[in-house]
């Protein structure tokens, strides 16, 4: 990210530790190249288990179509 390779050159860092994620704060401490900062991203992982019994195919699929509209729509 280039806010995070500019925030490190400016030695700003510890100013801004508490704002960045920790795998940012430790590839900076550890000195690595900053350019890998550039593939981090934050995810979230989201489960969910559907009890469907006995349905058919084309059901189950709009089902789960349906489910994920739900939640990411």
């Amino acid at each position: 990210r280039p806010k995070v390779i500019k925030v490190a050159k400016q030695k700003l860092k510890d100013e801004l530790r508490t704002y960045m994620l920790r795998p940012v704060v430790r590839s900076v401490e550890l000195d690595e190249p900053l350019d890998y900062l550039t593939e981090i991203r934050q995810v979230v992982i989201v489960f969910v288990n559907v009890i469907t019994g006995n349905i058919g195919q084309r059901r189950l699929i709009a089902l789960v179509n349906a489910s994920y509209k739900l939640i990411c729509g």
